[in-house]
């Protein structure tokens, strides 16, 4: 038992050689102490002699883009991107160890080559456009009270208008006082400026 319970089956070695190995052990206060535990002779001999392609393994199951599906083409396929994105962070570890540089973490690593690999950044600056232009609430709230803001001060909105429809907002823009509608579903503020 590590983190979790593995079973081993041996026909050659003991049960119990007298292995130990040091764990730590996390105590009531959360400090952590190192305890010696009965290690298995199996497990200590895997451990040993264990090769690449369990390590392989190991990395690859974290940061895995398999899932499931019924082509079996499609699993071969997740499965060498997985093995060829691991491949490549270790190559890149060792390349930042031999220049002295600190080397991004595997999750960091692996955002930086999706967002390359898509041909977009991984952090964009937000857009935005003449600070002047805000929508504002065309009403005052503290004026007209908190039990009428949402229809106190209404006005047409102009981009519905030109386009024949009869809408009210509470919302305008500040630097061209007009009305313009600021929903989910329809962003006349934002068709109105590019217009």
């Amino acid at each position: 038992m590590d983190n979790r319970e593995v079973s081993v089956c041996s026909t050659i070695h003991e049960a119990y050689s007298g292995n130990t190995v040091q764990r730590k052990q996390k105590q009531r206060d959360g400090s952590c102490t190192q305890v010696e535990t009965p290690c298995p002779t199996p497990v200590a001999e895997y451990n040993e002699h264990m090769g690449g392609v369990h390590l392989s393994d190991q990395l690859i199951h974290h940061y895995s883009a398999k899932h499931k599906t019924m082509r079996w083409y499609r699993s071969i396929f997740y499965h060498f991107l997985d093995i060829a994105t691991t491949n490549s962070y270790i190559l890149y570890k060792e390349i930042c160890l031999s220049q002295k540089k600190r080397p991004m973490t595997r999750r960091a690593f692996m955002g930086e080559l999706s967002a390359e690999l898509c041909g977009k950044p991984l952090h964009t600056p937000p857009a935005r456009g003449p600070a002047s232009h805000l929508p504002v609430s065309i009403a005052d709230v503290k004026a007209s009270g908190i039990s009428r803001k949402a229809t106190t001060g209404r006005r047409r909105c102009e981009h519905c208008h030109i386009q024949g429809m009869r809408k009210d907002t509470p919302w305008k823009c500040k630097q061209c006082d007009v009305a313009l509608c600021l929903l989910l579903d329809r962003n006349c503020f934002e068709a109105w400026h590019e217009d």
